[in-house]
């Protein structure tokens, strides 16, 4: 799920497992499709949100590579992803939701570019434009800018805002117990958040 342009499923799918992703930007999906047919493999990509999952099999592995499924900010929305998540696990089958919770920027940082020089000696930099933090509300929405090309003569510049809400443990496992699905263990990443696995609440 959130699978984008295709980090690390193509890995797995060159390892040989049977791996489906599944995520809502058609433009990073064509991306993960022009990068399969570079490397040779074949992969199934579906464009769909997690809350309208729609896939027509079960999984034994559901999983997220990051914290991709807080960018789900509406508590509706987020109980429908659940209930698509229980849809498509095998009775003994394990889901994976990454979880973390971001803290305030650092005002120093505010509009300040971070800068990468890729191997073929590109520079892709990123800086943050706004933060609005609403610890009371669980959310934090945070406008970046991102840059191709050096700062005198950049070759793209595209600004988008993301906003992403956070749980404590004992809220996220209320919401899931509302999908008949129950934690059945929390794996502690410490400064990159914490990953929840869930089972079929009828099979634990």
């Amino acid at each position: 799920m959130g699978c984008g342009h295709g980090e690390p499923l193509l890995e797995l799918v060159a390892a040989g497992l049977d791996v489906t992703g599944l995520d809502s930007s058609p433009d990073m999906l064509e991306l993960c499709r022009l990068e399969a047919d570079r490397r040779d493999l074949r992969v199934q990509l579906f464009c769909q949100s997690m809350q309208a999952m729609d896939i027509g099999r079960r999984f034994r592995s559901i999983y997220l590579a990051g914290p991709t499924f807080q960018l789900i900010i509406d508590l509706a929305d987020v109980a429908h992803a659940l209930h698509r998540i229980a849809a498509h696990l095998t009775p003994d089958g394990r889901a994976l939701i990454p979880l973390f919770t971001p803290q305030p920027a650092d005002p120093a940082t505010i509009g300040v570019w971070r800068e990468h020089v890729t191997a073929d000696g590109e520079t892709l930099a990123v800086r943050t434009v706004a933060e609005s933090y609403r610890l009371g509300e669980q959310r934090v929405d945070i406008t970046l800018e991102y840059r191709r090309g050096p700062s005198t003569e950049p070759i793209e510049l595209v600004e988008r805002t993301w906003s992403l809400r956070w749980y404590d443990d004992g809220e996220f496992e209320a919401l899931a117990s509302t999908a008949a699905l129950a934690v059945e263990r929390t794996v502690d990443h410490g400064q990159f958040g914490r990953s929840l696995i869930l089972t079929l609440a009828s099979t634990t």
